[in-house]
């Protein structure tokens, strides 16, 4: 196990380390492989408490022994709903939907002995982690799974969908143990983030954030989709409109472009968020002289991130479409939505101008994780006075 130094997602300037994220993930994922045990820090005030997990199918009496000693003892195992049906696992009686943790019934391996033993538990979890095993190989009560959402962490941003999101980037099988870690300062509670990376640190453990897992996810998946393709006689010749839809995000985009497609390969990248209903609609004649400056462009690509249309996501949008509030709010998972964008529209050197913050990274660390076989290079930013083809 490597030392993992506590780390924070933000860079000095302001920008999302999301490269940092990728790189704590394939060390988190690494270890789980090899059976040893890493720490995970919850996602701010929905999941403060910081967690030991181990995978489940590497379980080991050794590994369950450590996690007892320094745990509140409460070890649970995160499963998909494969896994619930596999096993029989019902919701536990009188559970409700919340945003919280979902707990099933709970069980324990047949066969073991008062099933507390570090011995016992690491065996039903093993158990559970088989995908040969039946409901007729499980006593009941035991120890509690936690079903995760079915879209991990970007369905719900908690520890089980974490522990889920990290067994399938190691392509191990889709359980996973997770423990609250004990404040070293404050016994009878909790370890805080700030506190179990500390531990982390004091054992060589690698330490990750269920938002690193997120950022991993934004950059290495995709998730908008095509809505609908027209064109348009303009001034600006004949100009293509595309739009796409987030499923993460919920919100709208469209793309415009001028020209050849083929020549999008390189293109100069105009993105920016809508300020005014429509600006740019019925027409591109009637666009904002940015919009029609940049088509004039043979080679332009303009992405408008649409305005909100929804009083409370409106808020939201008002609220944190702020770089200083990058990758915890919607600004950042709207600057992955475009980042994606220009990967669907095969943009593979974008010549980004005056471009929000964090899109270059965003571009970037989606475009290495995606493709580096292809040898793409780092997009360019220029200013507006930068010639038209570079």
């Amino acid at each position: 196990m490597s030392n993992s130094p506590s780390h924070n997602i933000f860079r000095e300037n302001g920008e999302p380390a999301v490269s940092g994220s990728i790189q704590r993930v394939a060390r988190a994922v690494a270890d789980l492989v090899d059976g040893n045990a890493i720490v995970l820090v919850g996602c701010g005030s929905t999941d403060p408490d910081g967690y030991l997990v181990v995978a489940a199918e590497n379980a080991s009496t050794s590994a369950l022994d450590f996690m007892v000693r320094h745990t509140s003892g409460f070890i649970c195992a995160a499963v998909t709903d494969d896994a619930c049906a596999r096993i029989d696992l019902p919701p536990m009686a009188g559970t409700r939907p919340t945003p919280g943790d979902d707990y099933t019934v709970a069980v324990d391996a047949a066969g073991v002995g008062t099933g507390i033993s570090a011995k016992d538990r690491a065996w039903t979890l093993r158990q559970i982690a088989d995908p040969f095993s039946t409901p007729g190989g499980f006593t009941r009560p035991g120890h509690h799974p936690i079903r995760a959402h079915s879209d991990g962490v970007l369905g719900r941003r908690r520890s089980a969908e974490a522990v889920i999101d990290l067994m399938r980037a190691a392509g191990l099988r889709e359980v996973g143990a997770l423990a609250a870690l004990v404040s070293v300062v404050d016994p009878t509670g909790i370890a805080d983030s700030t506190e179990s990376l500390a531990f982390a640190d004091a054992h060589q453990l690698n330490s990750i954030s269920v938002q690193d897992i997120v950022n991993y996810r934004r950059s290495t998946e995709v998730h908008v989709r095509q809505t609908f393709r027209t064109l348009r006689n303009t001034s600006c010749g004949t100009v293509e409109a595309l739009g796409y839809h987030s499923d993460v995000t919920n919100a709208d985009y469209i793309a415009y472009s001028s020209g050849d497609p083929s020549t999008l390969s390189r293109a100069r990248v105009h993105a920016r968020f809508e300020t005014d209903f429509a600006p740019h609609a019925p027409s591109v004649d009637q666009a904002e002289p940015d919009i029609t400056d940049a088509l004039d462009d043979r080679d332009g690509l303009v992405v408008i991130a649409r305005r909100a249309n929804d009083a409370d996501d409106a808020h939201d949008m008002e609220q944190s479409d702020r770089p200083d509030c990058f990758f915890h709010n919607r600004y950042g998972e709207r600057i992955a939505d475009i980042a994606q964008i220009l990967r669907a529209r095969e943009v593979l050197e974008p010549r980004l101008v005056n471009p929000p913050p964090g899109l270059f990274e965003a571009w970037s660390t989606l475009s290495n994780s995606a493709s580096t076989a292809v040898g793409q290079t780092a997009p360019q930013c220029v200013s507006p006075a930068s010639p038209t083809r570079g």
